[in-house]
């Protein structure tokens, strides 16, 4: 295949990687539930990556993603550890960094997932 076409269907050297995230956590209001999800973004951002995802309750799911790049080994290992230091995260699961143009994510069942329970 030719380098425009792999670069037009994001393949071999034009792979762009994400990761999907997901995480429970302790919050007595809205305000609370509201504060964590910012300080999450704010860190996701400080690492020059997004997220994109939702959630209802106490539970938020979606995928990380580096602009136009592929989010590295390093910047999914910082999440993980930012997610476990974190008091309020009662659970969550990282997948590990799939295709984010050709992968399997849309094939991920938010039933089926499990979540690491942290200790406290």
């Amino acid at each position: 295949m030719k380098k425009r076409l792999r670069k037009k269907y994001h393949l071999k050297e034009f792979t762009q990687y994400i990761f999907g995230v997901g995480f429970q956590f302790d919050a007595a209001d809205d305000q609370q539930s509201e504060a964590l999800f910012d300080e999450f973004i704010d860190f996701i951002e400080s690492q020059k990556l997004g997220f994109g995802g939702g959630g209802m309750g106490n539970q938020w799911d979606g995928f990380i993603e580096a602009d136009r790049k592929s989010v590295t080994e390093e910047q999914r290992n910082s999440v993980i550890e930012w997610l476990v230091q974190n008091d309020r995260i009662t659970a969550y699961t990282v997948t590990p960094l799939m295709d984010g143009w050709n992968g399997p994510l849309m094939d991920l069942d938010p039933e089926s997932v499990e979540y690491t329970k942290k200790s406290k």
